[in-house]
């Protein structure tokens, strides 16, 4: 799978999509789940894209896009200052998204739980379009 592809996989547990290009919306109510004001993420291929809230200002999206290249993990130093010149209230999260991969499929260990999508544990958290097996720690 695309490394995109997990990002927008994630994405969808949150409740929000990508739309239009490099714009972010909540399509669903996920509690404590807001549309950030941005979102940069580097993939599992080491390119960094970046997502806006679709509500947030043309002049902001453009600013911050440029400054993209700048950027580099875990630096944030970049953004926040800019933000900060122009009295944006901003907060930074840093978060990883883990898959197994295919061959630890048949993995035994006791911290590891295999689940199929069709186990009601999966669907009540809605995880049951993903894949035939969802894994937990």
């Amino acid at each position: 799978m695309n490394p995109l592809d997990y990002l927008r996989l994630q994405l969808r547990l949150e409740g929000k999509e990508i739309i239009g290009g490099n714009l972010l919306r909540q399509v669903e109510v996920v509690p404590d789940e807001e549309v950030p004001l941005f979102l940069i993420a580097q993939l599992a291929d080491e390119n960094l894209v970046a997502y806006f809230d679709e509500e947030s200002p043309t002049e902001l999206r453009e600013a911050l896009q440029a400054r993209l290249s700048k950027f580099s993990f875990p630096n944030v130093d970049t953004f926040s200052s800019f933000l900060q010149s122009r009295n944006v209230f901003f907060e930074v999260g840093q978060y990883k998204t883990y898959v197994f991969p295919e061959q630890y499929a048949s993995f035994e260990d006791e911290a590891v739980h295999r689940f199929s999508k069709q186990d009601p544990k999966v669907q009540d958290f809605g995880f049951d379009g993903f894949a035939e097996a969802v894994y937990a720690i």
